[in-house]
């Protein structure tokens, strides 16, 4: 069975912006290991259209730091699935869009043993979360305080409680640390 594991950067006091970010070689190569073990790139609209403008250029170019510039071809050359109502098409290639019954749509790519990483989303995060989708979170805290932006986890957002188990953490250079949780432990023992 696939799993689904979610990743985002937050903040120390738990804003989520990309620009609320340090993206040095050590978390890029992070990110690449990840995108490396994945069959599916997951994304909610904002986050697929900045992608979309900015990385197969950087992939086409060549241009950008050795990570920079291998995120960019991993990424590129992934499958990639948008989670949106209201986009129409997509132009990245190996794109498609999911924009109805997304449970059973989820769950078929998990019974065809597909990995997927949900990349950013704060949004679709906390909708897979409500939907029980998830199965890890990739949470990397910037050891930055933001002040005010997009919280991760919208409180009024989230429906239910969800247990998670840390199952590893990462200490960056940068003071980045990287928390690996499973979601429900407690369900997978019944």
């Amino acid at each position: 069975m696939g799993k689904l594991i979610a990743t985002i950067n937050m903040t120390a006091d738990g804003f989520c912006h990309h620009e609320d970010a340090i993206a040095d070689e050590d978390l890029l190569e992070y990110y690449n290991d990840l995108v490396r073990q994945t069959d599916i790139v997951l994304f909610g609209k904002t986050t697929f259209k900045m992608f979309e403008e900015y990385w197969p250029a950087v992939a086409k170019n060549a241009s950008g730091s050795n990570q920079e510039v291998e995120f960019a071809k991993l990424i590129d050359q992934v499958k990639k699935i948008v989670f949106t109502t209201t986009l129409q098409e997509v132009h990245w290639k190996n794109s498609s869009i999911i924009s109805e019954n997304i449970p059973e749509e989820v769950g078929k790519l998990k019974e065809s043993n597909q990995d997927m990483f949900l990349i950013g989303s704060p949004g679709l995060i906390s909708s897979f979360l409500n939907m029980g989708l998830i199965d890890e979170f990739r949470i990397c805290v910037q050891p930055l305080l933001a002040g005010n932006n997009r919280h991760l986890f919208e409180m009024k957002n989230l429906q239910t409680r969800t247990k998670l188990q840390l199952v590893g953490t990462k200490h960056f250079d940068s003071g980045v640390l990287a928390l690996h949780y499973n979601c429900n432990p407690d369900e997978s023992e019944d």
